[in-house]
C-alpha cells in the first residue's frame, strides 16, 4: 500500500474494504467452528455424574461451614458452577418439572443420594424441543442449560448449574479463536480512531481548496485530539493572516496607483507644451506607464479573490466584448453558439477574455472563438494562426512580467501581465487555462470554467 494517501477517498474505501474482509473471515471461522461442534454430536452443557454429585454432597457435609468455600472452589470446573444457596428459586409448580425426559435423568441423582430431595431445572431449549440428556463419561450432557439442586438441610441447598448459552460458547471456544476475535475488536477500534483523527485533515484540505479559489477564509471546526485541534487553530489563523495580507497588498497598490496617476496627470500637462514630435513620444511613454499601473492593479485584484459571482451567459459576454470597441471586431470569428452559463465575476471574466483576444490580435492579427461542453466544465477555445509559443515557453508566459524575446525584439507594447492576470482570474473561478499548439500552426488557448 505504498504511496496510498490516507486522506483520500480511495484510502477510506480501502480501509473499509479491509474491515469488511476481516469481519467476513471472523464470521466464517466462528460459523465453521460451531457447525463442526454441532455436526460432531457433542453436547454443549454437562452436569457431573450422580456418583460425583454424591461425593460432593458427602464432602460438604463433612466440612465445617467456615471452610466450605475452599471445597466449593476445588470442585468447580469449567463446565459447571457449584455453590450453596438458601433460596435456589425452586417452584414445584413450574413447567420445568413436567418434562419427563429430564425427570428420568434427575431420578438417577435421587437414587445416588439415597433419599435427599433433588430438583432439576432446564433453561431455553434449542428449537423449543427438549431432547433427553445423555449419560456421557463426563456427566449428564444436554444441548440446553441445566441446574441441579440438592437439599443439604433446612433452607440450605447445594446448587450445581451449567453456564448460560453465551457463557458456554465462550468457555468452549478455542483460545486461538478468542485471541482472533479480541484482535479483530482492537483493529476495529483502531480503525475508528484513525478515521476520526483523519476526518479534520479532509476538512482542512477542502477548506484550503475553497480558500485558494475565493481568497476568503474558510474556518475549519475544531475537533479531534489536542494536537489536531491546535493544528486546526493555526490553520484558521494562517488563513486570516494570508487574507489580511492580500487585502492590504491590494489596498497599498491602489493607493500607489492613485498617487502615481496624480503625477502622471501633471506630467501629461507638461508634455502638452513640448513640440509635436517630442510630445507624441512622451504621451506614448505616459500611456505605457498608465497601462502598467492598470495591469499591476488588476493582477493584485485577481490574486485577492473578490466579490461573489453571478450567472454569466458566455454568448452575451462575448457579444458585449465585440460591441465594446475595445477589440477589432472584424478580426474575430465566432464559430457556433456558446449557449452556456457560468458563475463568474462578470467584469473580471470579461477582462480575462479581452486579454486573450488582444494578445491574439496583437501577435497573429485574428482569432477564432468557439465553445464546447466537457463534462461539468465549459471549454472556451481561442485559436489564432500566428507564430505560436515554443513548448518550453508556454508555462513561463503565464508568469507575471515575463515576455517572449520575439515580442521584445518587435517592440510590441505590453507589461507581460496579460496572461498572468487571465490565469489568476480563471483559477479564482474554479477553472483552468491551457496553452496548446493549434492544428496547422498557431496557438490554441483553452479556458475551462465550471458550468451551471
Amino acid at each position: 500500500m505504498a504511496g496510498l494517501r490516507l486522506s483520500s477517498l480511495w484510502s477510506y474505501r480501502a480501509i473499509m474494504a479491509i474491515g469488511v474482509v476481516m469481519v467476513g473471515l471472523m464470521t466464517i471461522m466462528s460459523s465453521s467452528f460451531w457447525l463442526a461442534r454441532r455436526s460432531g454430536g457433542e453436547q454443549m452443557f454437562a452436569l457431573p455424574v450422580p456418583a460425583q454429585v454424591a461425593s460432593i454432597v458427602e464432602l460438604i457435609d463433612a466440612t465445617p461451614p467456615d471452610q466450605r468455600d475452599l471445597v466449593l472452589r476445588a470442585v468447580n470446573s469449567g463446565g459447571y458452577d457449584v455453590f450453596i444457596s438458601s433460596d435456589p428459586g425452586i417452584d414445584e409448580s413450574s413447567s420445568a418439572f413436567v418434562f419427563q425426559a429430564f425427570r428420568r435423568s434427575v431420578q438417577r441423582y435421587t437414587d445416588a443420594l439415597e433419599g435427599r430431595r433433588v430438583y432439576g431445572m432446564v433453561g431455553p431449549r434449542r428449537n423449543g424441543v427438549l431432547n433427553e440428556p445423555v449419560e456421557g463419561p463426563g456427566g449428564l450432557e444436554a444441548d440446553y442449560p441445566m441446574r441441579l439442586v440438592v437439599e443439604l438441610g433446612p433452607e440450605e441447598f447445594l446448587v450445581i448449574e451449567t453456564p448460560d448459552l453465551l457463557d458456554a460458547r465462550l468457555r468452549r471456544m478455542p483460545i486461538g479463536l478468542l485471541v482472533g476475535l479480541a484482535a479483530f475488536a482492537v483493529a476495529v477500534l483502531a480503525l475508528i480512531a484513525i478515521l476520526a483523527e483523519l476526518s479534520p485533515i479532509g476538512d482542512m484540505a477542502k477548506s484550503a481548496r475553497a480558500f485558494s479559489v475565493s481568497g476568503r477564509p474558510q474556518p475549519v471546526a475544531r475537533k479531534g485530539s489536542r494536537e489536531m485541534r491546535r493544528l486546526i487553530d493555526e490553520f484558521n489563523r494562517m488563513q486570516d493572516r494570508i487574507s489580511r495580507l492580500m487585502a492590504n497588498r491590494t489596498l497599498v497598490m491602489s493607493g500607489m496607483s492613485h498617487d502615481v496617476r496624480t503625477y502622471l496627470t501633471r506630467l501629461r500637462l507638461r508634455v502638452e507644451r513640448l513640440d509635436e514630435q517630442d510630445r507624441e513620444a512622451a504621451i506614448r511613454a505616459v500611456e505605457a506607464i498608465e497601462g502598467l499601473l492598470d495591469d499591476t492593479l488588476a493582477f493584485a485584484e485577481a490574486e485577492s479573490g473578490g466579490a461573489a459571482g453571478e450567472p454569466v451567459e458566455l454568448d452575451v459576454l462575448l457579444d458585449e466584448i465585440c460591441q465594446s470597441g475595445v477589440v477589432d471586431t472584424s478580426a474575430i470569428t465566432r464559430e457556433g453558439i456558446c449557449a452556456f452559463t457560468v458563475l463568474a465575476h462578470r467584469s473580471r471574466l470579461e477582462r480575462a477574455f479581452v486579454n486573450i483576444i488582444s494578445n491574439a490580435l496583437k501577435y497573429a492579427g485574428s482569432v477564432e472563438i468557439s465553445c464546447q461542453l466537457a463534462g461539468e466544465m465549459v471549454d472556451v477555445h481561442f485559436r489564432d494562426h500566428g507564430p505560436g509559443i515554443p513548448d518550453e515557453e508556454k508555462s513561463k508566459v503565464l508568469e507575471p512580467f515575463y515576455r517572449l524575446d520575439e515580442a521584445r525584439n518587435l517592440n510590441v507594447p505590453g507589461s507581460g501581465l496579460g496572461l498572468a492576470i487571465t490565469r489568476r482570474i480563471v483559477e479564482r473561478h474554479g477553472g483552468s487555462l491551457v496553452l496548446k499548439d493549434a492544428p496547422g500552426g498557431g496557438l490554441l488557448i483553452i479556458v475551462s470554467l465550471p458550468a451551471l
